[in-house]
């Protein structure tokens, strides 16, 4: 890869930044969504940046944007210097002892509904501002490697080099059923519905339960409907403890069931980049974290 001569233009972090976008939503649109900026001024960052290098990174379709083979390497090349940048600006912190100042959380759909106020409320004396993020586990990942948001806090595996974690701790699996039924058959006889596919805790939970044929019944994209279905006498669910303890409210009108023997859980953990300086922070950082959502890490 070469930088072209022929421009006078400088290669900044906000070129990479916005490129980045690109290459994560492959559209024009979403990627500057993704930035805060209006799509135009994306696209003239892109093709600067294409001037600047001397190559074409990206096509345009009908349905959004193509990232050539030099646009996935330039990308690669972009998450390491965005990196390294942000652990740069991190130095001071590091050094400062304890972590001050905003914190980029990113937590994924099903854990941040139950969390966020518990996090809010335990650092509201603390010098840690915190800065929430709420997405899927694959982009939390992109962005954490890109040095976007400090820690994540997600249920493993994540399975990236150079993330490491702490655990948080152990997060129980419980059977929801409905007080009564909708159709008025036995309850046992319910369809069991779970998240729909691409959510990370509908396998956890097939995993943990040790269902050997997943529900056939299609998924729903959130755990507050999983709940409403439940509550409607429509079907049975899995739902996690932390939703049970965030929501009382709400559990009590369903029937919470535990599992008979081994109890089927998921791991919480707080997830950051290992060359971060503030790693060991981030590590103590954990404690206080698992202390302030409730979790006894003996378990």
């Amino acid at each position: 890869m070469h930088v072209s001569h022929f421009t006078n233009m400088q290669l900044t972090l906000r070129h990479l930044r916005y490129f980045r976008a690109l290459v994560e939503a492959e559209h024009f649109g979403r990627a500057a969504e993704a930035v805060g900026v209006s799509q135009p001024a994306l696209s003239a960052r892109i093709a600067e940046l294409e001037q600047i290098t001397g190559l074409q990174l990206a096509q345009r379709h009908s349905r959004g944007a193509r990232i050539t083979d030099a646009g996935h390497e330039l990308a690669q090349r972009a998450i390491a210097i965005l990196a390294a940048s942000s652990e740069v600006e991190s130095m001071a912190g590091a050094y400062a002892g304890d972590l001050t100042g905003p914190l980029g959380i990113g937590i994924i759909p099903s854990i941040a509904p139950f969390v966020i106020a518990s996090i809010y409320e335990g650092l509201a004396h603390s010098p840690v501002r915190p800065i929430i993020r709420e997405t899927i586990t694959e982009r939390l990942l992109n962005e954490l490697e890109a040095g976007e948001i400090d820690v994540i806090i997600a249920s493993p595996p994540l399975g990236r080099d150079g993330i490491v974690t702490a655990d948080l701790g152990c997060d129980r699996f419980f059977r929801a059923i409905p007080k009564l039924s909708r159709t008025g058959e036995p309850k046992e006889n319910l369809p069991l519905v779970l998240l729909e596919e691409g959510h990370c805790m509908r396998e956890q939970a097939i995993a943990a339960c040790g269902l050997k044929t997943p529900p056939s019944e299609p998924g729903v994209t959130s755990l507050a409907t999983l709940i409403e279905m439940v509550a409607g006498g429509a079907c049975t669910t899995l739902l996690p403890e932390l939703v049970t303890r965030a929501r009382p409210d709400e559990a009590r009108r369903i029937e919470i069931e535990t599992f008979p023997g081994s109890e089927p859980a998921r791991r919480i953990v707080l997830a950051y980049r290992q060359t971060d300086p503030r790693a060991l922070q981030f590590e103590r950082f954990s404690t206080e974290l698992a202390n302030i959502l409730g979790f006894d890490r003996s378990k």
